[in-house]
């Protein structure tokens, strides 16, 4: 899952200072972790949008249909949906 940094801290397992506004990948259970020690206001999740990219030239549209297109062809089939 990608998170948003709220407020500056010190992963205490890599000793990176992550800053306000960066925005990390992490794990379900490392943000669990995060949010046990710290509390909830250090990291907030990103919501990902669709087409969400499931590896390079694959992409997930909001049906539920998985796609083998370019970015761009992903987004117009995406917006295709929309319009239905």
């Amino acid at each position: 899952m990608k998170v948003t940094v709220n407020q500056v801290f010190r992963d205490i397992h890599t000793k990176d200072v992550y800053e306000v506004g960066q925005i990390i990948e992490m794990t379900d259970e490392r943000y669990d972790e995060i949010i046990e020690n710290l509390g909830e206001g250090f990291i907030q999740v990103v919501e990902e949008g669709f087409p969400k990219m499931i590896k390079r030239g694959h992409y997930e549209l909001s049906n539920g249909e998985q796609i083998e297109a370019n970015k761009q062809e992903a987004v117009q089939a995406e917006a295709a949906l929309s319009a239905k």
